[in-house]
């Protein structure tokens, strides 16, 4: 999946790799949230808010409270928008193997290990970490959702979510007061092109980005309030519920964390 995004991108991670051969850096803080817009209750005749206690949907009939919501993300990695500049002969490559080949021209300044984002439900913008990153123009962030799976770095993020195993996304809450956990095992490539392409300074300075992940979509459909239990693997929702996840993902540039646009944010302007 492919999406077009104005001022920035993100990456998600404990731990970046920066290639051997980059000089200069600034720093890169990163951030989560779910989008205010939407909660706010731009879900057709679904009202939607967001508390201390979690995200409630609501369509009349039928009330929804999502309590918390983890994606497995891996594979996240930048690109360079000149190419190879800035990189090394070999391009770079994970533990896993994955990586990128540099005269493919698509040499990734950074590739990171698995990692499970846990969303911020509460109307918040959760700041997940920060990390110095190569001077340079970026072009395209992308990831996978991904299932934890058996190789050693799933196997590592494993030992510390065994009830991850398998799983690509865990969501747990109420519908109409009893308790559900939805479980899916979705996996799906996401890119995103930067458009601008995202500058990063080599003076030290600070970039901020902001991933948006619209979770108040995830269980509606035409209107309504989907149920759950019957969105898991094998249910006659899977598919509706699915395709909600993997459209739910942007991003954007900000500064100064507080989930508004780089572009839009006077606090960020002069």
């Amino acid at each position: 999946m492919q999406k077009s995004m104005t001022g920035a991108g993100f990456v998600l991670a404990a731990a970046l790799a920066a290639c051997s051969s980059n000089s200069g850096a600034g720093a890169l803080t990163l951030n989560a949230m779910v989008p205010k817009s939407k909660v706010a209750g731009a879900l057709s005749a679904v009202s939607a808010t967001s508390s201390a206690s979690g995200l409630s949907l609501s369509d009349g009939q039928n009330t929804l409270v999502l309590t918390s919501a983890e994606v497995v993300l891996r594979g996240i990695k930048f690109d360079h928008a000149d190419g190879t500049i800035g990189c090394s002969a070999g391009g770079v490559t994970d533990a896993s193997g994955e990586g990128s080949s540099a005269k493919d021209g698509e040499c990734e300044d950074f590739k990171a290990e698995p990692m499970i984002l846990a969303l911020p439900l509460n109307g918040s913008v959760s700041r997940q970490v920060t990390a110095n990153v190569a001077a340079g123009s970026y072009k395209k962030v992308s990831f996978k959702v991904h299932k934890l799976g058996g190789d050693a770095l799933d196997k590592a993020l494993q030992s510390s979510r065994p009830d991850m195993q398998g799983v690509s996304v865990l969501v747990k809450g109420t519908l109409n007061g009893a308790a559900f956990t939805y479980i899916s095992n979705l996996e799906a490539e996401q890119e995103i092109e930067l458009n601008p392409p995202m500058q990063v300074s080599a003076d030290g300075s600070q970039v901020g980005v902001t991933l948006s992940v619209d979770a108040a979509g995830w269980f509606v459909g035409s209107g309504a309030v989907l149920d759950p239990r019957q969105a898991g693997v094998g249910g006659a929702l899977e598919e509706t519920v699915r395709r909600n996840i993997e459209a739910s993902f942007e991003g954007f540039e900000d500064n100064d964390h507080d989930g508004t646009p780089h572009g839009a944010d006077a606090d960020e302007k002069g």
